[in-house]
């Protein structure tokens, strides 16, 4: 197995390659993965800076849900010399990469020094914003109520541990006390805003608040009023 320091997109296609390969020689020892009873999970969806990454971690927090860290993203399995070796390699190498890829980013930054026009931008986000949100409203129907719900950014900020709260109900989940205790010390440590804030404005980007207002009109009266 290949472990590739580099840009993402490179060791992504080496993983694409290698992990198949890492399958085929795993499978056939590692038989207890047949044992192993599969639930339906739990996906989250949404657009950039909505919370979906806080949900995430806020659900990944407690005992509950079983979720995948990058390390593992990158090396689902464990090569035959290593199992039972602990703490585990794939997690060192994990952290090897993405401390070369910190340090190399300056580097890169160098390579592409030509700027992209801030209203470009806006433009092409605007655009792309657009048709995902007029797909969503097309097929948000697909997906029953009953094992699904809408969470809005103004309610999950304003109280995380009862959206949480929600989605375990969905999932035929109980809030154990471990669970929550989880979620709240998660919460403790991660308190809105203590990184700073970014303030959007429309305008910095080429854009008009009120056009935008009227182009996600249907968006708007389909999930926020």
């Amino acid at each position: 197995m290949v472990i590739a320091f580099g840009c993402a997109s490179c060791d992504r296609a080496i993983t694409t390659v290698t992990v198949p390969s890492a399958l085929g020689t795993a499978v056939p020892w590692l038989t207890e993965i047949h044992e192993i009873e599969l639930v339906p999970p739990v996906v989250i969806a949404g657009l950039p800076r909505t919370g979906t990454t806080h949900l995430h971690n806020l659900l990944a927090a407690g005992p509950t849900f079983r979720t995948l860290p990058y390390w593992e993203s990158m090396e689902p399995l464990r090569m035959p010399a290593e199992i039972g070796v602990e703490p585990d390699p794939r997690r060192a190498r994990s952290d090897l990469a993405v401390d070369f890829m910190n340090a190399a980013m300056p580097h890169f930054a160098r390579m592409h020094r030509a700027p992209v026009p801030a209203a470009e931008m806006g433009r092409y986000w605007g655009d792309r914003i657009d048709r995902m949100l007029t797909s969503l409203i097309a097929d948000r129907d697909a997906i029953p109520a009953e094992r699904s719900i809408d969470v809005r950014f103004d309610e999950f900020m304003a109280d995380d541990l009862a959206i949480a709260e929600r989605i375990y109900e969905l999932a035929g989940e109980l809030v154990t006390p471990e669970a929550g205790a989880a979620m709240a010390d998660y919460l403790a440590g991660h308190e809105r805003g203590r990184l700073g804030t970014i303030d959007y404005r429309a305008g910095d980007l080429g854009l008009d608040a009120d056009e935008l207002r009227e182009r996600f009109a249907p968006y708007v009266a389909r999930f926020l009023l």
